[in-house]
């Protein structure tokens, strides 16, 4: 496995105590010599795997003297886990997510690299566009290059030397525009070619031969997840959003709003929502007796969703229809004769009955002890976590736990 220093870090971070013992133990006797007690540990290892967390498995398989040791002792065990990580389902570290790829407008014939002005200027375009909508998030541009089997003109005869030069091309050119950190990267395609066999211009080579740009950010693995924000509440300026973030992996995210209404909603690679929790709460108000719903936070968020804002859009919303301010009263309390005092009903219900008057008829609820866990997957695109504040000084929890 490939992993960084930090990469690694983060993945014994995540081992249970009980992980973190066998590990270490496991470590410190492969430095020894005393093969009976590594076999000892190796056989418990193959009896326990199965229960073992995604961190566990990518611990001991990042370790080499650790991995070697699993295969030497227990082939099947270390064939097992190596499978079970394959499968991708959980994903432990950070890692970099792409949100844009523009692939350029061209194939190359084979061995040829000239690249067209007009193609580059699109993925300038394109990203310039994604910049201008992200401002502040921190990114970087790879310029992916692929290169076939197909035997090279001369100056490019060592395998990757062309799509080398390709990607090079291109991020000079991108660098001309560009106030950013562009990286390059090379793919070697897997169809086999024999030179006075095979046709070097047949599609399924040219294929092979493309370049593509790609903005890449940092994405936080939900294993690593935990999130506190205390105090915080979105504005009109900035969409009423309090996180959003990219993030990676495959598990569950859970929000804990408290008293005060917030949203988690999880959105995939083109900004459509995959899982959303609506307004919910986590606790019950202090006003519970008599009201449902706080006459303030119902006001707040019919008075967002009639600005058309996209916090207080979509499906998950929850609203009430009503015919007059009585009928609003009685659907947002719990009693014939509800308390009409506290900073949080009196005043609000002035406004509210106001906004009756002026024909608004439909306002937005929330859903009390709510449901705050949903689902994540990065194998199915999902991409991006956010969460609206718009009610108040909220002290929302956002945790995340993998599979």
């Amino acid at each position: 496995m490939n992993i960084n220093k930090e990469q690694a870090k983060q993945i014994l971070q995540q081992l249970t105590p009980k992980e973190l013992e066998i590990y270490r133990k496991l470590n410190k006797e492969l430095s020894g010599v005393n093969e009976e007690n590594i076999q000892l540990l190796i056989k418990g290892i193959a009896s326990n795997w199965k229960k073992f967390s995604g961190a566990m498995l990518m611990a001991l398989m990042m370790n080499s003297n650790v991995a070697n040791a699993i295969n030497k002792y227990s082939p099947e065990t270390y064939n097992g886990i190596k499978t079970e990580i394959s499968k991708d389902t959980i994903k432990s570290t950070s890692g970099s997510r792409t949100v844009l790829s523009t692939t350029l407008e061209q194939t190359f014939e084979s061995g040829k690299a000239d690249i067209t002005d007009r193609t580059v200027q699109l993925a300038v375009t394109d990203i310039k566009g994604w910049i201008s909508k992200n401002s502040g998030r921190k990114f970087k541009i790879v310029v992916l290059a692929g290169e076939s089997q197909v035997t090279n003109q001369n100056g490019f005869k060592k395998r990757g030397s062309l799509a080398q030069h390709r990607a090079d091309e291109v991020k000079r050119r991108l660098q001309r525009e560009l106030n950013a950190p562009i990286e390059t990267q090379i793919i070697i395609g897997n169809t086999p070619y024999k030179r006075s066999i095979d046709n070097p211009k047949d599609t399924k080579y040219q294929k092979e031969q493309f370049i593509k740009v790609n903005i890449e950010v940092n994405a936080e693995s939900v294993c690593n997840f935990s999130n506190v924000k205390p105090g915080v509440q979105g504005s009109a300026s900035n969409g009423y959003v309090t996180f959003d973030d990219y993030v990676a992996g495959d598990g569950t995210f859970t929000i804990n709003p408290g008293q005060i209404p917030d949203r988690l909603v999880i959105t995939d690679t083109n900004g459509n929502i995959k899982a959303d929790t609506g307004y919910i709460t986590t606790e019950q108000s202090k006003y519970s007796s008599s009201w449902k719903y706080v006459p303030a936070y119902v006001l707040e968020l019919t008075k967002i969703r009639l600005t058309k804002a996209e916090a207080v859009q979509g499906k998950s919303i929850k609203t009430i229809h009503v015919k007059d301010f009585q009928d609003l009263v009685s659907q947002l309390s719990n009693s014939s004769n509800p308390q009409m005092k506290g900073n949080e009903i009196a005043p609000a219900l002035v406004e509210l009955e106001l906004m009756v008057n002026k024909g608004v008829k439909e306002f937005v609820i929330y859903d009390n002890m709510g449901n705050g866990t949903v689902r994540f997957s990065e194998q199915s695109g999902d991409l991006k976590a956010t969460v609206y504040s718009p009610v108040g000084k909220t002290g929302y929890t956002l945790k995340g736990n993998c599979n």
